[in-house]
């Protein structure tokens, strides 16, 4: 399968999986490659790349630019004390795609069983912030409960209850950012009925508290 990109085009790429390049003699590209990884990496993409390559049209392309531009910079004079940077630039990249771009071609897996699953997940992502069982998310699938969360760690990667919290903490980190709302509001609008909780699950999954994890990005 070969595909033309042209300009205000993107691609993702799963883990372990081969891509060759290639570009015409008379119009050469200046290639930059981000490789990366994390733990609420498939949650934040929303299952993009997964099971093959995920190719989009950006909204606006010119908001990369500078963010690729100083992540460079930054790798090329790496030290030690520029990995929160880099991260947060990496998490600004990524917001960048998932919320402003469209997909214009992809591969998706084949199969009932996928799709179902599939839908499920943008299911509990959507709807993240509401009280979600298991009984309720297996619901949406179709299958029992105990036959949906074999098919969805195999299909998914986690368990649901583990996704759920992924999800919620994703929002969670756009809300910290994007929002001057209190770390308590923040809880409620994320599923979270005590904000005590919500730290405690927040600091689990990022290693700093929701409030730490606010000024780390306002430094940047």
């Amino acid at each position: 399968m070969e595909i033309e990109l042209t300009p205000g085009m993107g691609f993702l790429f799963g883990k372990h999986t081969t891509q060759q390049y290639r570009t015409k003699p008379e119009d050469p590209w200046d290639v930059r490659w981000i490789h990366f990884d994390g733990q609420d990496v498939d949650s934040l993409l929303q299952g993009r790349s997964m099971h093959g390559p995920y190719l989009f049209s950006l909204h606006r392309p010119e908001r990369l630019k500078p963010l690729m531009e100083e992540m460079l910079q930054l790798a090329q004079a790496y030290r030690h004390d520029y990995d929160v940077r880099i991260s947060s630039l990496l998490y600004e990249i990524l917001l960048e795609i998932v919320h402003h771009s469209n997909q214009i071609f992809g591969t998706s897996p084949g199969g009932t069983v996928h799709e179902r699953i599939r839908h499920t997940a943008e299911y509990i992502r959507v709807h993240c912030r509401n009280m979600l069982d298991l009984k309720t998310m297996a619901a949406t699938s179709g299958y029992s409960s105990f036959h949906f969360s074999r098919l969805f760690h195999q299909i998914m990667g986690s368990t649901p209850a583990q996704y759920l919290l992924q999800c919620r903490i994703t929002l969670a980190k756009h809300l910290l950012v994007s929002t001057a709302l209190t770390v308590k509001q923040i809880a409620l609008e994320t599923g979270f009925h005590q904000s005590s909780y919500f730290i405690k699950r927040f600091r689990e999954q990022t290693g700093i508290t929701p409030e730490q994890f606010r000024q780390l990005r306002r430094m940047g």
